[in-house]
């Protein structure tokens, strides 16, 4: 990197200069690339970190209203508009053959080893085999197979030998060495400093090298309109956040302010990862839409699979490019100020909002606002399934797993007539624990977790149930039902699911019957003979049994006119 933060005018040239000629212009935009940026902005460039790795050039400045610096903290939230472009090569094709002929590789040369691995076990088993054996194999093929493991044995007995011998004598001699060794002088200090420059230069030769006698190509590769056309990105200040760049960027701004900054690839780092776990939340949301299965995405893209490589095939050429962030920037929330994500919310937290936003849910489902009611237990269900894998519940799920066993073995014992120690009891039985400071998390109750979850999984299939997503409403219940075999509202409500949709209607027929033994064998002063759970089951029942006798009819029509 330069050693004084320089103007936009000492960057390297083959970034600054316009790409081609106008008919070259013509040609990169009918394949994709878009121009470079006029060279009038170059006075007003500057750089923002001081090795001058990132240059901000600004296009829009600040409202005068908000023309004032920006208390950054940590959890702050920055709400952005981004465009990211890629100064590739000109033989961009070129390096994506490469690139594609180098993953055939390594894919060829990882199945070759694997066959001559399985190969070699095949031989070892079939040489174990044939020593085994007494009527297959001679005195002398015995002989020479003995001989020849008692060899093998010995010289990798002596290979050890020698390897132990090596690491005593380094371990001496490094042992030696620090023993003997004096503090670095000034003038070796500043040699390895001067060194580490030079390194550094050297680097970013590496990249300039790339472009010699090439103009780059300015090479559109993610928007996170298109990612997200509803919703501005949202980046967490004081998180590390896996793009450097992107957060320097956006602090040096005012809210309302678009600038285009330019950075080098050692600041970029983390970013295709970034735009390939984007794409894949694109893509789950269009499959959601049409009724298909999530998408999953095996890795990054250099260590993804074939299909996922032609998927992502742009971003293969822009390791090690640098990369050119247009962002405005929309909004700044200060942190406590927004709805915090499930990642950065502690487990009491999560504990104590399920409860407001299932209250706020049911506000709403009286009110007939069912995509309402949706949206808030769905923030439920993201907060409980969030706060059941934290080590919180997890812990308490231990806890209740220990407790249960010490009960079972105590009836066991109990059962078997076999004395018990007077002071095993369950509370003397549970290991001492050392007591913890006070915490917010200890408010945290596992029967109310279970409970809440319970509730919002039953009340989210209500509410899909009347938006029209059956497959949903039968996931979400069947989930309750696991817990709970014998709940009333998840066997009726998944039993319409199945009618509804008309596919299942033996699983809707069973889910009825196994709800009708449950209210004939409920407390009558909880189950009233004519009660509402009755009215609602045969309702159910007679809408079934129209759609099961039309599917017999259709049937018989359908092989009355095959035999008939």
């Amino acid at each position: 990197m330069l050693a004084q933060p320089p103007t936009m005018s000492e960057l390297p040239t083959p970034l600054l200069r316009p790409a081609r000629d106008a008919a070259s212009d013509a040609a990169s935009h009918a394949a994709g690339a878009v121009p470079l940026p006029a060279p009038s902005v170059r006075d007003e460039a500057r750089a923002i970190v001081p090795d001058g790795g990132i240059m901000k050039i600004p296009i829009r400045p600040p409202p005068a209203a908000s023309d004032r610096p920006i208390p950054w903290s940590r959890g702050a939230n920055a709400r952005i508009h981004y465009t990211v472009h890629a100064y590739v090569r000109g033989d961009e094709d070129e390096q994506l053959r490469r690139l594609e002929a180098e993953q055939k590789a390594k894919e060829r040369a990882e199945q070759e080893a694997l066959e001559a691995r399985e190969a070699q076990e095949a031989l070892a088993r079939s040489k174990d085999a044939c020593c085994d054996s007494d009527s297959d194999c001679d005195s002398d093929c015995s002989h020479s197979h003995h001989d020849h493991s008692h060899a093998g044995r010995t010289a990798k007995l002596n290979a050890k030998a020698e390897m132990f011998r090596k690491i005593l004598d380094t371990a001496k001699a490094s042992k030696t060495a620090a023993a003997t060794k004096t503090p670095p002088s000034a003038a070796e200090t500043e040699q390895r400093h001067r060194d580490a420059e030079r390194q550094k230069q050297q680097q970013q030769d590496a990249v300039m090298a790339a472009y010699e006698g090439k103009a780059p190509i300015r090479q559109k590769i993610s928007d996170s309109r298109e990612n997200d056309p509803n919703e501005p990105f949202e980046l967490r200040i004081g998180y590390d956040f896996s793009v450097k760049a992107m957060e320097i960027c956006v602090k040096s701004m005012r809210v309302g302010e678009r600038a285009r900054f330019l950075c080098m690839p050692e600041y970029c780092e983390g970013f295709i990862q970034l735009e390939t776990v984007l794409r894949q939340e694109k893509l789950n949301r269009e499959n959601l839409e049409k009724g298909l299965p999530p998408v999953r995405v095996g890795g990054c893209c250099a260590h993804a699979s074939a299909s996922e490589m032609d998927a992502n095939r742009d971003l293969m050429a822009i390791y090690g490019v640098p990369l050119e962030f247009d962002i405005e920037l929309v909004q700044v929330q200060l942190p406590n100020s927004f709805l915090k994500q499930a990642w950065e919310m502690e487990p009491y937290e999560k504990y104590r909002e399920v409860p407001v936003r299932k209250d706020e849910g049911a506000a709403l489902y009286k009110k007939g606002d069912y995509a309402g009611a949706l949206a808030k237990y769905e923030r439920a269900l993201v907060l409980l399934e969030s706060l059941a894998g934290s080590g919180v519940v997890l812990e308490l799920k231990r806890e209740k797993m220990e407790k249960e066993r010490i009960a079972r073995e105590q009836r066991r014992k109990a059962g078997s007539a076999q004395p018990a120690h007077p002071a095993e009891t369950l509370e003397a039985a549970a290991k001492p624990t050392t007591p913890l400071p006070p915490s917010p998390n200890d408010e945290i109750q596992l029967d109310v977790v279970e409970s809440l979850t319970q509730a919002c999984r039953l009340n989210y299939a209500a509410c899909k149930l009347k938006l029209g997503d059956l497959p949903a409403v039968v996931t979400q219940t069947t989930e309750v039902l696991k817990h709970d075999p014998r709940n009333i509202k998840a066997l009726f409500r998944r039993s319409q699911a199945y009618t509804r949709i008309g596919r299942d209607l033996d699983m809707a027929s069973a889910d009825l019957d196994a709800l009708k033994s449950i209210l004939e064998t409920s407390d009558p002063s909880a189950v009233r003979p004519n009660g509402p759970e009755w009215t609602e089951y045969f309702r159910e029942r007679a809408a079934l049994d129209v759609k099961i006798k039309a599917h017999a009819d259709k049937e018989k029509r359908m092989y009355g006119g095959m035999f008939g």
